[in-house]
């Protein structure tokens, strides 16, 4: 067993080789990926702090060097090997959903964003944003 820690969100147990968005999703700790988590969108990143394994083909396509560089990851594509302290940002191309009443609302998001072209993650940001912001999250 390997241990995850997903800042603001906990401590788990997972068993080595687990898909890292397999446990976001088990904890309701919901990313969006407009791709459905097949490693096509690149929205799924996740800072992962002590990180071992490289990034895979996919990964380097899609995450910008700068940010693979500073431990940025696809959770799509990460599977835990290792112990590892998880951060996961709340802004730009990743937006955290973990409220109950939230998760309702993800396909709302999905749906308002579909449209959108991936070439153009801009819009895609200002749409999902606008999409949050008028969600009844409480």
């Amino acid at each position: 067993m390997k241990s995850v820690v997903i800042r603001d969100f906990g401590s788990f147990s997972v068993r080595r080789d687990k898909g890292l968005i397999d446990l976001l999703i088990e904890k309701r700790i919901l990313v969006i990926a407009s791709c459905g988590g097949h490693g096509r969108c690149g929205l799924c990143r996740v800072k992962i702090k002590t990180a071992k394994d490289m990034p895979d083909e996919i990964e380097s396509i899609l995450v910008p060097d700068r940010l693979l560089e500073h431990g940025y990851r696809l959770a799509c594509r990460y599977r835990v090997n290792d112990n590892i302290e998880v951060s996961i940002p709340v802004s730009g191309a990743l937006m955290v959903l973990s409220n109950d009443r939230a998760i309702k609302h993800v396909k709302e998001i999905q749906k308002r964003c579909a449209h959108i072209e991936l070439a153009n993650q801009s819009n895609f940001q200002k749409v999902c944003i606008s999409a949050l912001q008028f969600a009844p999250w409480n």
